[in-house]
């Protein structure tokens, strides 16, 4: 009766619009742009996969958007990282750095790029998941982070994530959020590929020893939760077959002092004081006790970030908004919720304050319900000013 009462009074109260809340860009099926014929050519762009869903969505210093386009539904996805460039006032998506870097005839190119993030020294941190659809098994050092200088134009770093640190017939290399004063990478490991038993856990990657480490193994902070229903939009995802999420959403403070996290196929929001995280030799025991549980926000996420203030930001799949949590004051209230928000993802704040976030049906994408010969917006990106 309680859970009835609560989804009550989420679904019957007015529907909290921010005034500032707008659509940026929006697709029926996402459409590519090439630099020259020879690309246009590598890529078979006159097959270019149309299923192909948005994911995260960053923004530079000079507002210039970029976004992923994993490559989990198909291999002919033409660049799984992205700059948005305007031909003719139309948005379109131009392979970032380069079309051969996204090249999957590149042995060392980006196969299957889901989360990446640009931090204060416009550096882009981007990681690699490596498997790609239609592969049976994930090559050796596909898993992998690499480091781009957006000033210099050139990657300064590549990291390999071998299996001793993400099984790669387990893994699923989620998102990532970097200490930029410290040059400390933390990556969420949501462990879809181990279902329902998920092997989850958060990767610690420290730039200038080159080195990482795994805490948080299959930790009840970091774990899926079946006995939780992942509702999208108020509909059941996979009912037959109940899609299993662990960690997902992964930021660090803008002081580098405290991370957090959700997990998709949870309700519940945890931190953690960096401290501990940042020396290598910290026992299990002594991290696992500095989880601190905040409670649950109401809903399923996939995606959080954090303001210049430490106020932390959380997309609510289940009730189609954005959810702001005062770590003063410990306290959850909605930004913004909107029946058009049919799965928040990823969120990002650009240099002029601005909120920008995905939205990207994921659920319906997944199970092949959207209609792309119909001409209404699929993909979208939104932006919000809190």
């Amino acid at each position: 009766m309680k859970h009835l009462l609560i989804a009550l009074l989420l679904w019957s109260n007015t529907l909290i619009y921010a005034s500032s809340l707008e659509k940026v860009h929006g697709w029926s099926q996402l459409e590519w742009v090439f630099q020259n014929s020879s690309d246009y050519k590598r890529f078979k762009a006159d097959k270019v996969a149309t299923k192909a869903p948005l994911a995260g969505v960053h923004v530079d210093k000079d507002n210039t958007l970029y976004v992923s386009v994993p490559r989990w539904m198909d291999k002919n996805v033409p660049s799984t990282l992205n700059k948005i460039v305007f031909v003719k006032e139309k948005p379109l998506l131009l392979p970032y750095p380069n079309a051969w870097m996204n090249s999957l005839n590149n042995p060392d190119g980006l196969r299957n790029v889901l989360g990446f993030t640009i931090d204060k020294k416009q550096r882009m941190w981007i990681l690699d998941k490596g498997d790609v659809a239609g592969e049976t098994d994930t090559p050796d050092n596909a898993q992998k982070i690499v480091i781009y200088d957006m000033l210099k134009q050139k990657v300064i770093q590549t990291f390999i994530i071998d299996d001793s640190l993400a099984d790669r017939d387990k893994s699923f290399l989620n998102d990532i959020t970097v200490d930029t004063e410290n040059d400390i990478a933390y990556i969420s490991d949501s462990g879809i590929k181990s279902a329902p038993d998920n092997d989850t856990g958060i990767l610690i990657y420290n730039m200038n020893t080159n080195t990482a480490k795994r805490v948080l193994h299959r930790h009840p902070s970091t774990k899926n939760n079946p006995k939780v229903k992942l509702i999208a939009n108020g509909e059941e995802v996979f009912k037959n077959k109940p899609f299993q999420v662990g960690i997902n959403g992964i930021a660090v403070t803008d002081d580098g002092k405290t991370l957090y996290w959700s997990k998709t196929t949870g309700d519940h929001f945890y931190s953690i004081e960096t401290a501990v995280l940042k020396n290598f030799d910290t026992h299990k025991e002594q991290i696992e006790d500095a989880v601190k549980d905040l409670g649950t926000f109401g809903g399923n996420s996939d995606g959080i970030t954090v303001d210049r203030y430490n106020n932390v930001y959380i997309t609510d799949l289940t009730h189609n908004r954005i959810v702001k949590y005062t770590p003063h004051t410990k306290t959850y209230s909605t930004l913004v919720q909107d029946e058009r928000l049919i799965w928040p993802d990823t969120l990002s704040f650009s240099s002029d304050g601005w909120l920008y976030f995905t939205v990207n049906r994921l659920h319906q994408a997944f199970v092949g319900s959207i209609d792309y010969t119909q001409k209404k917006d699929h993909f979208e990106i939104w932006r919000v000013k809190p």
